[in-house]
């Protein structure tokens, strides 16, 4: 089960890298080494027009936050699924729950969270 669960950690990382390095080689041929834009071989970001330098702008942040996203997801701690199950299932079957009476059997009072606090005297109320 380890060996799968390393192959299968293996595999999701290589495909987060893959994915990570195409966006990176993606914004060298658009924006080139210093965030310009790369249009023939001798304009630069300065000679655009002022509407095609923001729009520029707008796609490098763009895709600056898409980067960032990928290396974060990319850090994510990853578990299989059939260990997340089996996770979920032994916390269902090993936890009390007072709500289901049917489930559990009938809950004191005093270990039911649920119930109406009990005054001093018991039920009675104090005017």
């Amino acid at each position: 089960m380890s060996n799968l669960t390393s192959d299968v950690e293996q595999k999701n990382h290589q495909h987060w890298k893959e994915a990570l390095r195409a966006n990176r080689s993606y914004m060298h041929t658009q924006f080139g080494h210093k965030g310009k834009v790369s249009i023939g071989n001798s304009q630069n970001l300065t000679s655009l027009s002022s509407s095609l330098a923001t729009m520029s702008e707008i796609k490098l942040k763009k895709l600056v936050e898409l980067n960032q996203r990928l290396k974060e997801q990319l850090d994510l701690n990853r578990i299989p699924v059939s260990e997340a199950s089996s996770s979920l299932i032994k916390y269902i079957t090993s936890t009390k729950d007072s709500l289901l009476p049917s489930v559990w059997g009938p809950v004191d009072k005093k270990d039911d969270p649920y119930a109406a606090p009990s005054g001093p005297c018991g039920d009675c109320v104090i005017f």
